[in-house]
């Protein structure tokens, strides 16, 4: 439990393989008033890391910044749709037999194309992540 509205506080957490840093800053304020930061791959966790931080605290102005360090946290991850991407190159054919459509689809230009490609999240125990950034946000790191 946290007795003081100023404070300065950082930690580092480790979820898998990547690491994390938390930063926290208070000053004494009337109301509770915290500004939440975090890096994309936890911003739905916000609510939950506000509501940690508003039962520890009564009142006072919180700033909590996670930061996921260079090279500390996974990048997205590029996944082509390849059955897509035939179903393209087969009509842009077809067209080009039947229609005389001059023209051959490139790599970027079926890449753009809505369906074929796409970046998606890399997978991280979702409970293990939750449950160490909640943790951080509540001094246990």
């Amino acid at each position: 439990m946290i007795h003081s509205m100023t404070g300065f506080g950082n930690a580092r957490f480790r979820v898998g393989d990547f690491t994390f840093e938390l930063e926290v800053r208070s000053v004494n304020h009337r109301h509770f008033d915290a500004r939440i930061r975090l890096p994309r791959l936890l911003t739905n966790l916000e609510p939950d890391v506000r509501a940690r931080l508003s039962a520890c605290l009564a009142r006072g102005k919180v700033d909590l910044s996670v930061i996921a360090p260079e090279g500390g946290a996974p990048a997205p991850r590029l996944e082509v749709d390849l059955a897509a991407a035939r179903e393209y190159l087969a009509a842009a054919r077809a067209l080009a037999e039947s229609d005389g459509v001059a023209g051959e689809l490139d790599a970027a230009s079926l890449l753009s194309l809505p369906g074929v490609s796409r970046f998606v999240e890399p997978e991280l125990a979702d409970g293990l992540l939750r449950e160490a950034a909640l943790a951080a946000a509540q001094g246990r790191a």
